[in-house]
């Protein structure tokens, strides 16, 4: 559930990432576009949505297990009585 530090990554690890997420890792540059780069700032921006976005389903996952075991409770408790 931590963050990675992706900063800390080569660009070598940074690629393998972002091919096995889909991330595209090129851009291109210059007038007519024909200068191709690592883009470093897109592929870590990605990565760390794509987190975001996973912990989010994890957090959400864990709240309505915990809404629907409370509300087990109550109907066992209302059930002895």
């Amino acid at each position: 559930m931590f963050q990675k530090d992706y900063w800390s990554m080569s660009q070598d690890e940074l690629t393998v990432l972002a091919q096995k997420f889909n991330i595209p890792d090129i851009g291109r540059a210059g007038e007519s576009g024909s200068i191709w780069y690592f883009n470093r700032d897109y592929v870590i921006a990605s990565l760390v949505n794509r987190d975001t976005a996973l912990r989010t389903r994890t957090t959400s996952i864990i709240a309505i297990a915990s809404l629907v075991i409370s509300l087990i409770a109550l109907v066992v408790s209302i059930l002895k009585k």
